[in-house]
């Protein structure tokens, strides 16, 4: 529709540039002449008005297909692109565009087709560094889970939401005696340490490792004694685990 309506206000505006002159002209000269003059300019005119009439019908038809020629080359085809565009972005990332069109468009969907390479490159290094990211996330996470599996104590490691990321056997094993009965699979992967342990006594801790860490030479540990549900007491230390470039505490790690 907007192409449409460009065509149009281009086309009358050809319309006016060819006759607008021509017709100023004519009057003029018709304004300047004598009344004889107008007499014999309007009989020696009008037996070929007809094919005058003709000829710019006929130029205005040729001038109305070049001009259609031109909007639909320089205004279409860029419609045309911009959807196509928008289809590569979308649904289809690796669709390109095609090479058509005059010299300016066909420039043009080669600069957008080489960015879309350039993005499809770049998405593909960063999947690339994500898998392997995670791969060395689970080995380590595995070398950590096998070293801890070996400790006499109960070990558990949590993230800073109570979230259990790793434990040994012995851990779920002393979870298991402190529970009462038909409570026993409290310990596993992304189960929550606070349905073992007080949140605020957890949290009391990671507040005193804080200062801990706030001042320089003192040892990062925590320690805190509850009872158990069964009235068993336990001393519990926790341990932070830190950013790797920072000190800011990521997770922490208990120690029954």
């Amino acid at each position: 529709m907007i192409t449409r309506f460009r065509l149009i206000v281009a086309a009358a505006l050809l319309i006016l540039l060819m006759l607008g002159p021509m017709l100023a002209a004519a009057l003029l000269v018709w304004l300047d002449l004598p009344p004889e003059g107008r007499q014999a300019m309007d009989e020696t005119l009008a037996p070929r008005l007809p094919l005058a009439v003709m000829v710019l019908l006929f130029g205005l038809f040729l001038g109305g297909m070049l001009l259609r020629a031109l909007l639909r080359q320089y205004v279409g085809a860029p419609l045309a692109m911009a959807e196509q565009m928008r289809l590569m972005l979308g649904a289809n990332r690796t669709f390109r565009l095609r090479i058509e069109g005059p010299a300016e468009a066909q420039a043009l969907a080669r600069a957008a087709n080489d960015l879309a390479d350039q993005r499809d490159a770049l998405l593909a290094d960063v999947e690339a560094q994500v898998v392997a990211a995670r791969a060395a996330v689970e080995a380590e996470r595995n070398r950590l889970a096998a070293l801890i599996s070996d400790l006499p104590q109960p070990v558990l490691v949590c993230n800073l939401d109570g979230r259990i990321l790793l434990y040994n056997n012995r851990a779920r094993l002393q979870a298991r005696a402190l529970v009462p009965d038909g409570q026993a699979n409290l310990v596993g992967l992304g189960r929550s340490i606070f349905a073992i342990f007080d949140r605020a006594l957890i949290q009391h801790a990671l507040d005193t490792l804080q200062g801990k860490l706030e001042r320089a030479g003192s040892q990062p540990l925590a320690h805190f004694v509850t009872v158990s549900q069964r009235g068993q007491f336990i001393r519990v230390q926790l341990a932070p685990v830190l950013a790797s470039d920072s000190r800011d505490i990521t997770g922490y790690v208990l120690t029954l």
